[in-house]
């Protein structure tokens, strides 16, 4: 009988059957088993009892058990081993009947019981002398760091090095403790998830560089969950290589070096400068709250820096007050996300994606982000350093969407949007500039010493807050639709200003206070520009193009501009041996302008002008107006030259 688990031996306290008033034995005396606190004698009370052999079985036996004439239980004569598989009553009678003992439970408590209790989650409790080894392994198997020896209140860099180089699957920094100056690299091990709950864990790193609050290294399937980080460190979290990191709720806040040179502070930091080869693949970095953020100078200070990752995600975090960028993406990182996050209080850009010379940065899309004051505070600018943006899609980056950002500018802010050299398959669509007491001087820009190509700039609404609204050069095949603009009448302002381009067509936007709707300065080589359907208010003159190169291709149809009356509504100039040549220009309605029509005589190639309209029809007056269409909408003029003789 297999099945049975026999823990309870029928016997005397005293291993021997003996009288009650005497040391004789029992002799041929009963013993009835029964229910605890029952009268076993009865049979409705009785339960069942087993002899044990020496081989461990198990036989069944009928009550009563008979006691021998030396006070030793028997089963067919022969001395035997009783067990149950219960605690029981149990009730002695002697040859004559006559009842020597009943004990209603031979035992204390139940032993499955207590095998219950000791499997429990404090059954080392049970046993005192177990009671501190017990805790550290319980402690280790939670991952609390005491475990492996750290104190509340005091210094624990070996007990912390210690948990993170362990097998256990967490560590749990709980209560205040201290690490400094952690030198040597810790080997973490894969499924790591570090937590404290709402408990803080404090670094100091004394004024040592490369040092960080918590350092991931090359492992997999890690999370950081709600530790709270801060102290003179390089880095609250550092990490680079691995995959499928989460960084969760964590709190990050005054760290940073202020008085060693180089680069150092950065609240949440994934990548490796010297081994681009070393690669992040899967890192989600949500829910945190980062603030505080110092470096040297402009050296560093971002609230998150990642690069050399792919498939990441940066989201619904909160970064205020950093000594550079709130969130930056640099080298070889590719298809991921920014969105959700609140950004205040930046010294430079509130977003950055700029990988370094001969790296890429590909595959994204930032949206939904709050930010509010980019650019806030005063820096001596230096060098190469500039990107007081909002949103910076650097140099060499491709295939990327900013869309539904909401910004405002700090006071030193000079672009909302930056799109930087060699980008291509940008789009910046529906994105909203808001504010009022700063007005930066421009809300995007599509190059810094050389274009851009591939770009949309749709649906994005800025209303007071700068003073011109996009300056495109050197750029090809550029997209500007459906954007609601109004500057604050400002001298040399604009809704864009375009030279050196190739491709660009300008459609159904709304732009209102600016000096010009369009401009060129000098357009250079400019080939394939079309100007539909757009609302202008301006100024000065509406669309005022001047080029020392050759202009070729320009069509504007369809617009209403709204200028002064001293003004010319559109003009088109060449400069120098520049040209002009394969214009349409129809259907515009310009009010106001004197001169609703210019374009140097050296023109050619015309298609030919018509409904574009005036109040009077007037003559040329020494070459400076070549044509001035009245509202007389049936006269057409067909490749004209017009010369006053």
């Amino acid at each position: 009988m297999s099945d049975i688990t026999a823990n309870v031996v029928v016997s005397m306290p005293s291993q021997l059957f003996t009288m009650a008033r005497s040391f004789k034995a029992v002799a041929n005396g009963k013993i009835y088993i029964g229910k605890i606190d029952t009268d076993p004698v009865n049979p409705e009370n009785q339960i069942q009892v087993y002899v044990e052999n020496e081989d461990g079985s198990h036989v069944p036996v009928s009550q009563p058990i008979i006691i021998n004439a030396a006070g030793y239980p028997v089963y067919n004569g022969q001395i035997a081993k009783f067990v149950t598989v219960q605690g029981h009553s149990m009730a002695v009678y002697d040859a004559y009947g006559s009842q020597q003992f009943y004990f209603p439970n031979v035992l204390k408590y139940d032993p499955d019981q207590l095998r219950q209790e000791l499997a429990g989650p404090n059954g080392y409790l049970l046993i005192p002398s177990m009671d501190q080894h017990i805790k550290i392994q319980q402690w280790r198997e939670e991952g609390d760091i005491r475990g492996w020896g750290a104190i509340d209140g005091e210094f624990n860099d070996a007990a912390v090095s210690a948990a993170l180089d362990s097998e256990s699957p967490s560590v749990k920094l709980g209560g205040v403790g201290f690490v400094s100056k952690l030198r040597s690299p810790i080997n973490h091990k894969s499924n790591k998830v570090m937590h404290s709950g709402s408990l803080n864990f404090q670094f100091d790193g004394g004024t040592q560089q490369e040092k960080s609050g918590i350092l991931m290294a090359n492992i997999s399937n890690a999370k950081v969950i709600d530790v709270d980080i801060t102290g003179t460190l390089d880095g609250g979290i550092r990490g680079y290589g691995g995959s499928n990191i989460v960084i969760d709720g964590v709190n990050v806040h005054d760290i940073g070096i202020s008085t060693l040179s180089g680069e150092c502070g950065i609240g949440i930091w994934f990548g490796d400068y010297a081994n681009y080869d070393v690669q992040t693949d899967g890192l989600l970095i949500q829910n945190c709250n980062i603030k505080n953020i110092g470096g040297v100078g402009i050296q560093r200070g971002d609230g998150i820096l990642v690069y050399n990752a792919k498939n990441f995600k940066v989201r619904y975090n909160t970064i205020i007050t950093t000594n550079r960028m709130a969130i930056a993406a640099g080298s070889d990182t590719r298809q991921f996300e920014i969105h959700g996050n609140y950004i205040g209080d930046t010294l430079l850009a509130g977003i950055d994606i700029e990988p370094d010379e001969g790296y890429t940065a590909s595959n994204f899309k930032i949206y939904n982000n709050n930010i509010i004051g980019f650019a806030a505070r005063y820096f001596t600018q230096g060098s190469g350093v500039g990107q007081t943006f909002g949103i910076d899609t650097h140099a060499n980056t491709s295939y990327g969407k900013v869309y539904k950002n909401t910004l405002s500018a700090g006071q030193y802010g000079t672009e909302a949007f930056h799109i930087g050299n060699h980008a291509d398959e940008i789009e910046v669509t529906d994105n909203n500039l808001i504010g009022g007491a700063v007005v930066i001087p421009l809300f995007i820009k599509t190059y810094d010493g050389s274009g851009s190509k591939h770009i949309k700039i749709n649906r994005n609404r800025a209303k007071g807050t700068c003073k011109s609204f996009a300056d495109v050069a050197m750029s090809e095949d550029v997209y500007i639709s459906e954007n609601v603009f109004s500057g604050n009448s400002s001298n040399d302002s604009y809704f864009l200003r375009a030279s050196t381009i190739a491709g660009l067509n300008v459609d159904y936007n709304r732009s209102s206070n600016t000096t010009n709707f369009i401009k060129s300065g000098d357009a250079g080589n400019t080939s394939s520009v079309k100007v539909t359907n757009n609302n202008a208010s301006t100024l000065s003159d509406g669309i005022d193009m001047l080029t020392s190169g050759s202009m070729t291709g320009f069509i504007a149809s369809g617009n209403t501009i709204l200028c002064p009356a001293s003004n010319k509504g559109i003009s088109l100039e060449v400069a120098g041996s520049g040209s002009i040549s394969d214009i349409s220009l129809r259907g515009n309605i310009i009010y106001n302008a004197t001169t609703k029509i210019y374009v140097s005589p050296a023109a050619t190639g015309w298609d030919m002008l018509t409904k574009n309209t005036r109040f009077d029809l007037s003559g040329v007056q020494n070459g400076t107006q070549l044509f001035e269409l009245s509202r007389n909408r049936v006269t057409q003029f067909l490749n004209n030259a017009w010369y006053d003789g």
